[in-house]
């Protein structure tokens, strides 16, 4: 059996799938004057997932054929989302780790995933990816099913560029341990005590 940075190294090797045509840039000009942009205009729509049982390695082939570096985790037969896995999770849970490519997603999945509702202004995005310190955030549908994955680069190319700096100022500030659950004070709040 390959170690797991052989195997992650040669999953993310070779040619990438060409991108799908994404359809929020040009699906913004069909805005009527005036309109304020949903997310469901600048999203991903049917981003590709996967399910909890689903393999580590058949998850990063997905992301690979994808050209993502994230998919939505979902309950087997249905698409609520009950997590997302990253590109990221899969190197520092799995691979640092020593974890087999035969994991389950479900072992290292974020969860329960960031939402918002596709019928939601673009601010509501930044506001949970700020809130939650997340890139990205899963779109549902009025069922809560997953319909789309709206981005900071989708949040880039639409929303104003005050908003977007703000976010990825906030988004981006480092954590201790990437694998561990994030314990910095929330802002204005001075943490615990320290000895």
């Amino acid at each position: 059996m390959d170690s797991p940075s052989r195997w992650f190294s040669r999953a993310l090797t070779g040619r990438r799938a060409p991108r799908a045509s994404k359809g929020g840039v040009s699906r913004l000009r069909n805005l009527a004057d005036g309109a304020e942009p949903r997310l469901r205009d600048v999203m991903t729509p049917n981003p590709s997932v996967c399910t909890p049982e689903t393999t580590l390695v058949d998850a990063s082939r997905e992301m690979i054929r994808a050209d993502c570096g994230a998919l939505p985790v979902v309950r087997a037969g249905t698409r609520i989302p009950t997590g997302i896995i990253t590109d990221r999770d899969i190197v520092c849970r799995a691979v640092a780790e020593s974890k087999a490519p035969t994991t389950a997603v479900g072992e290292c999945m974020t969860s329960p995933p960031v939402t918002a509702p596709a019928g939601a202004p673009l601010e509501a995005a930044l506001t949970l990816m700020k809130e939650h310190q997340v890139r990205r955030v899963v779109v549902v549908d009025e069922r809560g099913f997953c319909c789309g994955m709206v981005s900071q680069a989708d949040l880039a190319k639409n929303a104003g560029s005050d908003a977007v700096a703000a976010l990825i100022n906030d988004v981006s500030e480092p954590i201790q341990d990437a694998s561990r659950p994030d314990t910095r004070p929330i802002r204005g709040h001075p943490g615990p005590a320290r000895s």
